[in-house]
């Protein structure tokens, strides 16, 4: 006995005091590094969804730099494929005046 309580009474209580303090502590971790993530994935859509909500509510002359900026963005894509379909054909029968460039 110590000071009137019993060995095991005092075990038990500070067993449940560690255990509720550890808890507490991977909780508290746990919660900061789940907050964190659901912070950076909200970044995230409020990016996109701003930036495609913003160019959507904006005004004709608003649009006029993304619509010329997708023309662009098309027009590389399709001289790409127009590339890379002509040097696909180098080699065989029916290679293009282009393969000479490159050969």
């Amino acid at each position: 006995m110590f000071a009137g309580i019993d060995l095991t009474v005092l075990l038990v209580v500070c067993g449940c005091c560690l255990s509720l303090l550890a808890f507490g502590s991977v909780l508290s971790f746990g919660l900061g590094i789940v907050g964190f993530i659901f912070d950076i994935i909200s970044t995230v859509f409020n990016l996109v969804f701003g930036l495609v909500f913003g160019v959507l509510g904006s005004g004709p002359e608003g649009c006029c730099g993304c619509i010329v900026l997708l023309v662009v963005l098309l027009g590389c894509g399709g001289i790409t494929l127009l590339l890379v379909q002509s040097l696909s054909s180098c080699g065989t029968p029916d290679a293009v005046n282009f393969c000479r460039i490159f050969s």
